[in-house]
């Protein structure tokens, strides 16, 4: 399913906003509790979701620039559209077995350490972790089938592994990720789009032979950067796929 499949999951009706109710710290539930609709600009610190909770609703955290931890329950599972964009402080939120969806830009601009992906989510959105420069460690599992554009753009790592279900390597995933110095592709993966690892400490670059198109400026601003292992039958490298900078043709 894909994120337009999920929408009505993680918005809500007039009818839900007018009989919602809220909690002691100023948080907004839908009458059932089923889903977490809206936080108020004076949450800070931490918060514990409350147990029941199904589905934390687009934009539901945004901008708490104060909030430092979220406990989400085993109930969640479904996380909306920058549910907690630009929650400067947060550095712990956890992604429990029950999430099904996660929407994109969920948590851009957080300062999340470690992110563990469960087995039941399937994909990686856009921008879902993008920004977190402080995010050092990554645990995907083996059945993820795609992560999109930007996911892990401007993070902290040192070393980014590619789960072995990917054939898709999108635009800029690990752009600006500037301590970047080690990336794994899985043999299987067969085309690296437009600046996949743009502006990364990355000094060589192992492509698989299953890698049948590589697009341009994958490695552009990538100033460490010595050479790649390049599939000898690729049916299209781009003119400057491995070009470290930009070329005005």
């Amino acid at each position: 399913m894909e994120e337009k499949d999920y929408k009505a999951l993680t918005e809500t009706t007039y009818e839900e906003r007018m009989s919602s109710v809220v909690d002691e710290q100023g948080v907004r539930y839908t009458a059932d509790g089923k889903k977490l609709i809206s936080t108020p600009v004076s949450l800070f610190g931490a918060y514990k979701i409350k147990p029941g909770t199904e589905s934390i609703c687009d934009s539901a955290f945004q901008g708490k620039v104060d909030l430092g931890v979220v406990k989400i329950p085993s109930s969640v599972k479904y996380i909306g559209r920058c549910a907690f964009v630009y929650c400067f402080k947060l550095m712990y939120a956890n992604l429990p077995p029950s999430i099904e969806f996660l929407g994109k830009m969920s948590f851009l601009n957080c300062d999340l350490q470690t992110v563990i992906v469960p087995d039941s989510l399937k994909y990686i959105p856009g921008s879902a972790f993008a920004g977190n420069q402080n995010l050092k460690q990554v645990i995907l599992h083996s059945d993820i089938e795609r992560i999109e554009d930007g996911a892990f753009s401007n993070c902290g790592m040192e070393e980014f592994t590619f789960p072995p279900k990917i054939k898709i390597i999108e635009n800029s995933v690990l752009s600006e990720c500037r301590k970047l110095k080690k990336i794994n592709i899985p043999n299987g993966v067969v085309e690296i789009k437009n600046s996949a690892f743009s502006r990364t400490a990355i000094e060589t670059l192992e492509i698989p032979d299953s890698v049948d198109v590589i697009e341009d400026y994958v490695v552009c601003d990538c100033w460490n950067f010595k050479g790649a292992k390049v599939p000898q039958n690729a049916n299209h490298i781009a003119k400057h796929a491995l070009a470290t900078r930009f070329v005005w043709d």
